[in-house]
């Protein structure tokens, strides 16, 4: 199975970023319930994707991951919603993904 490069990340059903392997994006929301997700191919949200609901608040910052388990025929993807800590480990070998390929 050949290897994934890039993932489509969306908030609220509308894609945001195009995120390639060793990358993470920055986005700026308003306050309030925000639903993200995560896919492999596509720039349009599939109906049936596990997606993250956050209800965000003011000031407050918050990091998710794109989880990818590989399987012989077929891998899935997920997001984890992870602390601060956990992000900041990650941050050391990741660069952001500035233009997001849109």
């Amino acid at each position: 199975m050949m290897g994934l490069t890039a993932f489509s990340a969306f908030i609220d059903d509308s894609l945001a970023c195009h995120v390639h392997n060793n990358r993470f994006s920055v986005h700026t929301l308003a306050p309030g319930l925000h639903k993200f997700s995560a896919r492999a191919d596509g720039k349009k949200q599939k109906k049936n994707i596990q997606t993250v609901d956050i209800n965000l608040k003011a000031g407050e910052k918050y990091y998710l991951v794109i989880d990818v388990v590989d399987r012989y025929f077929a891998g899935s993807i997920s997001l984890i919603e992870v602390t601060y800590n956990t992000a900041k480990k990650m941050f050391v070998t990741l660069k952001e993904e500035t233009d997001c390929g849109l």
